[in-house]
């Protein structure tokens, strides 16, 4: 099985996506899916379908995380760029708006209706495991702006098939209610769940399940275990030499991304009383290349100074 490798820098960061004082849809979607990010479909759903601000780009502190790891946005939207394109998995933005409510919590589901209710009536609410499980239930809640009466109710589901649904369906809808169904769907295809009342229709169509898998690593440069190649040293003439060596992680075969601001270099001066330095290359790392440099002013004429240090960053292996 090909390995790819893909590589991603962190600071740790939280946000918090509630829902604004005004009724904003998009906001109130977003409540919960930070939650789910440990989840690919959901993580690759939620980035695919934002956009994102130029002071977010290389902030990770935004609240974006892959498998609990703090990303910035560039770092984020490289993930999801690598996923796709090494992998045979691809959203629609249908797909990327069903995923995205089933992570909705009750409050938050009758935020976004009550939010929506004076231009949509009809929702299909499906809960998180529809993103996994074979069998499932779901929701048909409608809820009508001007209307009172009951109105004819009807379901098309494609790729599944609907579990003892006649008596469900026979019966008009009332006005504000929310019937119940259970559904057993094909995990290796896409689902289509289309429920119609009154005219009005919603659809949820929910991804295959994908066949790929994520794995979550380190990497160090220098390696553990090569000491000596740890510690930079040297002799300076006068206060303003610098003692410094850039620290390189890179990849001939490419999946590497870091984004700026967001590798970590763990350093220590081991001789003289100096700080060390730490400066991420942010212009130039990319893709293939994640670089650093450590350094430390020499102090006075014919001190020694060292500093012990070593890049770490955090890989992803798609397998």
């Amino acid at each position: 099985m090909k390995m790819i490798v893909y590589l991603f820098v962190t600071l740790i960061g939280f946000i918090n996506y509630a829902a604004a004082k005004s009724c904003d849809p998009e906001a109130i979607l977003r409540s919960d899916v930070a939650q789910y990010y440990t989840h690919d479909v959901v993580f690759l759903s939620d980035i695919q379908s934002r956009s994102f601000s130029k002071e977010q780009e290389n902030d990770a502190s935004i609240g974006i995380a892959y498998k609990n790891i703090p990303m910035s946005a560039r770092d984020a939207r490289s993930m999801s760029e690598y996923i796709s394109e090494h992998s045979d998995f691809r959203l629609t933005g249908e797909q990327t708006t069903s995923v995205i409510k089933a992570t909705l919590s009750d409050a938050s589901m009758r935020a976004y209706i009550t939010c929506l209710q004076a231009t949509k009536g009809v929702f299909v609410v499906v809960p998180p495991s529809a993103l996994d499980e074979e069998q499932f239930p779901f929701k048909v809640v409608w809820r009508p702006a001007n209307l009172s009466e009951a109105s004819p109710i009807s379901l098309s589901v494609t790729n599944g098939e609907l579990i003892g649904a006649s008596a469900e369906l026979s019966e008009p809808m009332k006005a504000n209610e929310e019937r119940l169904f259970t559904i057993k769907r094909d995990l290796g295809k896409t689902l289509f769940i289309s429920a119609k009342v009154n005219g009005e229709v919603d659809t949820i169509s929910l991804p295959r399940k994908p066949t790929f898998r994520v794995s979550i690593g380190e990497l160090y440069y220098p390696p553990i275990g090569e000491k000596e190649s740890q510690i930079i040293r040297g002799y300076g003439t006068n206060t303003t030499d610098l003692i410094s060596r850039d620290l390189c992680v890179s990849s001939a075969e490419g999946g590497l991304f870091s984004s700026a601001g967001a590798a970590k270099i763990v350093a220590e001066v081991v001789d003289g009383q100096r700080r060390a330095k730490i400066e991420m290359d942010d212009a130039n790392n990319n893709s293939r290349r994640v670089c650093g440099r450590i350094s430390a002013s020499s102090g006075a004429s014919g001190i020694m100074v060292g500093i012990r240090a070593r890049l770490h960053v955090f890989r992803a292996i798609i397998q």
